[in-house]
């Protein structure tokens, strides 16, 4: 229906993603604190007051054409991390072929550095934040949307 129009496609996924690329190695990495340097996204959850219930066809089209607005950057930044998220499968494929073999560990060290390599990349954490934000105020919009038409068909 209308919420499928408003964008409907990977978004669940999107979550996992941005929140366990690189958990292969997060358990042997020690916590890092973001230092100020880094770049930050706004995620002021002031977003959800200015997505109140639709209770019009202009409001409705007024979400709509904010989704359609950021939907491209999402759809960009979930497939950043669904590359970063491939490439630790595909190390995590290959320590499991290697255990108990000497190649294990050299796999193993692969993982750690590559955790390193991510978590030391600012570009790389700000993007992934902002995807989690778009995430959540995407999903929400679509949500009133889907409200809002299923309202309308009852009605019908």
């Amino acid at each position: 229906g209308a919420a499928a129009a408003a964008g409907s496609g990977g978004g669940g996924a999107a979550a996992a993603t941005a929140t366990t690329a690189g958990a292969s190695a997060a358990a042997a990495t020690s916590h890092r604190k973001s230092t100020s340097a880094e770049p930050q996204i706004n995620v002021d959850e002031d977003w959800k007051s200015k997505y109140l219930d639709v209770t019009s066809y202009a409001i409705r089209c007024s979400y709509k054409n904010d989704f359609n607005s950021a939907y491209p950057i999402y759809c960009q930044l979930k497939n950043k991390m669904d590359k970063v998220m491939g490439e630790f499968q595909s190390l995590e494929e290959q320590w499991k072929d290697a255990e108990g073999t000497p190649e294990e560990d050299r796999v193993y060290e692969r993982v750690i550095s590559l955790h390193e390599k991510y978590m030391k990349d600012s570009t790389f954490k700000f993007d992934r934040q902002k995807l989690q934000f778009l995430h959540n105020k995407l999903s929400h919009i679509k949500s009133l949307i889907g409200v809002y038409d299923s309202q309308l068909l009852a009605q019908s």
